[in-house]
């Protein structure tokens, strides 16, 4: 009766505030946690038999706070917690605050809980339950370079901790700022974290003037060809406003809508992938594959048309006009020094700028790091024909190109300053020249003449020095 009496004493203190924060704040240093990493907690309540309350918890790195909770519930059954992996049935959280930073290719926060080394791929850790609402986070990329979360709201089941993180989510929801950007992108989603696969079904991402939906599945190990078959990626962005992208990508216009297909599978362990895009009455679409051996790309093959195309409605620094054109590409090596194939770029009937161009092909060689390069266009009569090589990937990438430029339009006027105000001379010019390769650039050469009628003043070869 005694016995009883104490046991009873004792569980009703443990409802005491006081008693029961006391009891917590030494009971955390038993939490599996690596070295260097602490848990301290403001107050505690509940009923210690299956569950507890803490509030204004906070994880820290020596002396520096990595994240703050202001409410977390925790339920379990006592045998669980002793066990191994440690099982806790359920956790809530409420309003959490956590900044991460980079540690070569993890997080210091990540690194806060013990994994276990089992062979088996058993977790250290497993929750039954995470429901997580209101939560902030910030990801130092580097000390300039900050990704923001706000507005976070999740509900995740059977976290499993060890080898591999798995889980189920039912819920994911957040506000994401990316660096260099002030735009908040809306994203849910909900799917599973499996030991083989990431699944997620349906994705959601929107702004004020953006609306991106689909579904994606991602292999965890390339190199594994059974999995790397199950890779399936459709996207679709209807319509993607290129305001959103630019501050990501400067190269990128900063005005416009594009409305955009992603499409991504796998056979056979040869990746096939599918771009479709159309901007104002333009379009675009590309379509490539890559062979995986032990993961990594042994080639790649690519082919794309485009129509009506304006580079200006893409790219900033692109130059007005309407583009139609195909391109392909043939390519094998894993490295790009090692890379050989072919690239052929074909333009017809099309205007860049004020320039009408009729036909304009660019045939490319690729070997043992080198690309051959061989030009061909006609442009309103007018003939431009380049060859030459290049060694781009070289640590001082070096070239050597020679070709003419005949009737070019625009010329005429040239042709008469040079020949005289009464000829009707087009300028026909040579060029030659190179550079790089790690010695002094040899000369470039212009050498023009006007053709095409009697001038009554001659023309004189240019010379010039230079690397381009």
């Amino acid at each position: 009766m005694g016995l009883l009496t104490l046991v009873v004493a004792v569980v009703g203190l443990l409802q005491w505030s006081p008693v029961a924060t006391w009891l917590v704040r030494r009971l955390v240093h038993l939490a599996p946690l690596n070295s260097g990493y602490s848990l301290e907690v403001g107050s505690a309540g509940g009923t210690w038999l299956d569950g507890l309350v803490l509030e204004n918890v906070a994880l820290l790195r020596g002396t520096r706070e990595l994240a703050r909770i202001g409410r977390l519930r925790v339920g379990y059954r006592i045998p669980d917690l002793a066990a191994s992996p440690i099982r806790i049935q359920e956790i809530g959280v409420d309003g959490v605050r956590a900044t991460a930073r980079r540690e070569g290719d993890t997080w210091d926060i990540a690194n806060a809980l013990r994994h276990s080394a089992g062979k088996t791929g058993g977790g250290g850790f497993e929750v039954g339950l995470i429901d997580v609402r209101d939560g902030a986070l910030v990801a130092e990329l580097s000390p300039d370079s900050l990704l923001r979360v706000r507005g976070l709201s999740m509900l995740v089941r059977d976290l499993n901790i060890g080898d591999v993180v798995t889980a189920r989510v039912d819920r994911l929801n957040l506000a994401l700022a990316p660096p260099t950007s002030s735009t908040w992108f809306a994203v849910s989603t909900r799917g599973q974290a499996a030991a083989d696969l990431f699944t997620f079904d349906p994705v959601r991402v929107q702004t004020e003037r953006s609306r991106v939906a689909g579904r994606v599945v991602l292999p965890r190990r390339l190199e594994d060809t059974r999995l790397l078959d199950r890779l399936d990626i459709r996207l679709k962005a209807s319509p993607l406003s290129l305001a959103d992208i630019a501050p990501l990508a400067p190269a990128v216009a900063s005005s416009g809508d594009v409305d955009l297909d992603v499409m991504a599978s796998a056979r056979a362990g040869v990746v096939n992938a599918r771009l479709v895009a159309a901007v104002s009455r333009g379009e675009m679409d590309l379509t490539g594959s890559t062979r995986l051996d032990r993961g990594k790309p042994t080639g790649y093959r690519l082919h794309g048309t485009v129509h009506r195309l304006d580079p200006s409605r893409l790219a900033s620094a692109g130059p007005s006009g309407l583009v139609n054109g195909t391109v392909d590409a043939d390519l094998r090596g894993t490295s790009p020094d090692s890379t050989s194939g072919t690239v052929d770029a074909h333009i017809a009937h099309s205007t860049i700028g004020t320039t009408a161009i009729e036909k304009l092909d660019l045939h490319t060689d690729l070997a043992a790091g080198r690309a051959d390069v061989r030009l061909r266009g006609d442009a309103r009569g007018g003939v431009l024909a380049l060859d030459g090589w290049v060694r781009p990937f070289d640590s001082i990438p070096a070239y050597r190109f020679a070709g003419s430029a005949t009737r070019m339009p625009g010329t005429a006027a040239t042709g008469r300053a040079l020949a005289g105000a009464e000829s009707d001379s087009l300028l026909d010019i040579h060029l030659a020249g190179g550079g790089g390769g790690g010695g002094a650039a040899p000369p470039t050469r212009a050498r023009g003449r006007p053709g095409g009628g009697v001038g009554r003043r001659g023309f004189k070869e240019g010379r010039g020095r230079g690397g381009g």
